[in-house]
């Protein structure tokens, strides 16, 4: 069955609409508190991406939530936001007569080092987590493998893979 449907009057095609806030009047640090995990550093980045008088701080909480996880491509990205927003935040600065340079205006340098470790931890880590998963499954044990998908769903999860950790 075919239905003819104009697409611009299709709610789930709308384009987003993006807001941008100027005076927010929000404590980043209380606001991120309500959250965990995952939803907590994809808040922070709304945040970041809507309201360019938060963008550096959000950024930086992002960033400094993301390091407890296996999510190295995030990292990644959020630490070019960040030096792009710490950038652009140093040429207003610099533009404006009476501004006041605000200290540690620097983004954080990437660390490599962490990002190498942390790639390695989460290898080993997805390498034995499969493995008792297939030793689950030889020993037939229904309760132990449906825990072990789990266990590995939530790794995928940490590590940013969501397609992986929905298929678990």
């Amino acid at each position: 069955m075919q239905i003819d449907v104009d697409p611009q009057e299709d709610p789930q095609n709308a384009p987003d609409v993006n807001y941008v806030v100027e005076n927010p009047s929000l404590d980043l640090e209380q606001y991120a508190a309500s959250y965990s995990g995952l939803m907590r550093i994809e808040r922070l980045q709304f945040i970041a991406d809507h309201c360019p008088t938060l963008r550096v701080e959000a950024l930086k909480m992002a960033l400094s939530f993301v390091q407890r996880t296996f999510n190295v491509d995030m990292y990644e990205e959020i630490h070019r936001k960040l030096s792009e927003a710490t950038r652009s935040s140093l040429r207003e600065l610099q533009n404006a007569p009476d501004a006041i340079p605000e200290s540690g205006v620097e983004p954080p340098a990437l660390d490599t080092a962490w990002v190498e470790a942390t790639r390695k931890k989460a290898l080993l880590k997805l390498e034995k987590l499969d493995t008792d998963l297939k030793n689950y499954k030889g020993n037939s044990i229904k309760e132990s493998i449906r825990r072990g998908h789990d266990d590995l769903g939530d790794h995928y999860l940490d590590c940013g893979d969501l397609s992986n950790a929905l298929k678990c």
